[in-house]
């Protein structure tokens, strides 16, 4: 896996999201129209990784809606891929602009899951400026 990403990136159990494709609705009668449920594989301040139904709706570029821990938040879709489960696929998932309510979910997972594994929590990473 490619570990490009600043910051920490764990594997949390049992965390899921509220995944609202386009053209879903919190509160939809209709159980086509109402948002499903993505199983979060890993996550960092940057996004996630997660596992949906496939969706034709879904596909690279693709902006949507997900609710963590009661937190709303817009995320891109970077990339799509297979899993081994018919009907399923794993989706790269980067947050796009989080508010400080969602950088404090995540913030709040990550220190779950280093207590969990017993690690230590390491500073969030300077930010480099570059000079051009």
């Amino acid at each position: 896996m490619d570990e490009r990403r600043m910051g920490q990136r764990v594997s949390p159990t049992d965390l899921t999201v509220l995944w609202c494709a386009p053209g879903t609705k919190v509160g939809a009668r209709r159980a086509s129209k109402r948002p499903s449920v993505a199983r979060v594989v890993d996550l960092s301040q940057s996004g996630a990784q997660v596992v949906a139904g496939a969706d034709d709706r879904i596909q690279r570029g693709t902006t949507l809606d997900i609710q963590l821990r009661d937190v709303w938040c817009e995320v891109r879709v970077r990339w799509v891929g297979p899993t081994t489960i018919d009907g399923v696929l794993a989706y790269g998932i980067e947050f796009v602009a989080p508010d400080p309510a969602m950088v404090e979910a995540v913030t709040s997972v990550i220190r779950e899951c280093y207590e969990r594994d017993g690690l230590e929590l390491r500073p969030p990473p300077i930010a480099r400026k570059t000079g051009w």
